[in-house]
């Protein structure tokens, strides 16, 4: 089947190509590429990923020529095959543009400046207390296992 021309059906060109016969898969490509890409561009209105998914359509059908179960049926499964690629293209890319805003949300934790000043600002307060507490270290103790009223004003007194 090397001489073929435009009268060669899908069903025969399928046949040809499990036997082995690149030239018929040209063929095939060259005779339904434009479909392939007009599938594609329809879902993702980008002429370069519908290219890129008329590629990886072609490359699926060339492993797997063989699941065909109807070759007169070729125009259609390529076509739906198309159809799947760029749907699984467009989560790709959704599923990208996702991640890059997740990235872009600004960051409402403290920086390290703030992280500092904070740890600075605690640790002059538990110094001070510590000095109270050298003056008179009962001062803040509680009384019978409960809080007295004078050990809750001195705690916020000083």
């Amino acid at each position: 089947m090397s001489e073929r021309d435009e009268s060669t059906s899908d069903a025969e060109l399928v046949c040809a190509v499990r036997k082995g016969d690149k030239q018929a898969f040209v063929q095939i490509v060259a005779r339904h590429q434009g479909m392939v890409c007009g599938v594609a561009l329809g879902i993702l209105a980008d002429f370069a990923a519908s290219e890129d998914v008329a590629q990886h359509v072609f490359l699926k059908a060339w492993r797997d020529f063989h699941l065909l179960r109807e070759p007169d049926r070729l125009r259609s499964w390529l076509a739906r095959m198309a159809h799947n690629v760029a749907i699984d293209h467009l989560r790709r890319r959704r599923g990208d543009a996702a991640i890059e805003e997740a990235l872009d949300v600004a960051d409402q934790s403290p920086g390290p400046d703030e992280i500092a000043a904070n740890e600075d600002e605690a640790l002059a307060g538990s110094r001070s207390l510590l000095r109270r507490t050298e003056r008179n270290p009962y001062e803040f103790l509680p009384v019978a296992g409960k809080w007295s009223h004078s050990c809750w004003r001195n705690l916020k007194t000083r």
